[in-house]
């Protein structure tokens, strides 16, 4: 970037120069700091509102971001809960994100690396079966708050079925109470899940039928 600039400076108009951008180091202090300042915000707002600690939940965060994050906030807890991928396949189809054989392949896809970073990096992250979650709650909610340092965790939370956005459009996989049925896999959807994710599945303890 910076030896792009500095021949747009010396006058050499000749070539398009769109990487012609300030030295790197200047980018990385800047993002770093707004970065911790938006922490920051986020961390009064909780303190506003009566709480110690903020938290995050996002289905983007990728296990392998979690080293990052822990070395950028020394304190910090993380909780990676997964669930079969049928389960995810099943709720995306309803939300209408699957709609071809390509959606099933790169969602399988998604879910296998996911799985493989997180067994990677167990040991900087706690995780949670999310049908384990359902069958005992009582024990995996007490582990979840002993490994999150808060105190006991609102079991009435898991009664509520939240899974879209609030609108009237059911033909887009929204609904006026934020929830809609998952629909179910074809047997063609279902086999290729099996032939792309079969191996994977089996290592996260996941039977095949």
């Amino acid at each position: 970037m910076e030896a792009a600039a500095d021949v747009l400076a010396s006058g050499d108009v000749s070539r398009w120069c769109p990487d012609a951008l300030p030295a790197f180091d200047g980018y990385h202090r800047v993002l770093l700091r707004t970065f911790f300042d938006l922490a920051g915000v986020y961390l009064a707002d909780a303190k506003r509102r009566g709480f110690a600690r903020f938290g995050s939940k996002l289905p983007s965060y990728a296990p392998n971001h979690v080293k990052v994050l822990a070395q950028m906030f020394p304190g910090s807890r993380h909780v990676f809960v997964y669930r079969h991928l049928e389960a995810v396949l099943r709720s995306y189809k309803a939300r209408k994100w699957v709609r071809s054989p390509a959606d099933i392949a790169r969602i399988c896809v998604e879910w296998n690396q996911g799985m493989n970073d997180a067994r990677t990096h167990a040991g900087d992250l706690e995780l949670v079966c999310y049908e384990h979650l359902l069958e005992d709650p009582e024990r995996h909610c007490g582990r979840i708050a002993e490994v999150l340092g808060v105190g006991p965790l609102d079991r009435a939370a898991f009664e509520h079925k939240v899974n879209t956005w609030c609108a009237d459009a059911p033909e887009r996989g929204v609904s006026l109470d934020q929830y809609v049925e998952p629909e179910a896999l074809t047997p063609r959807e279902l086999a290729l899940m099996r032939e792309l994710s079969g191996e994977a599945l089996a290592l996260s303890g996941y039977a095949l039928e």
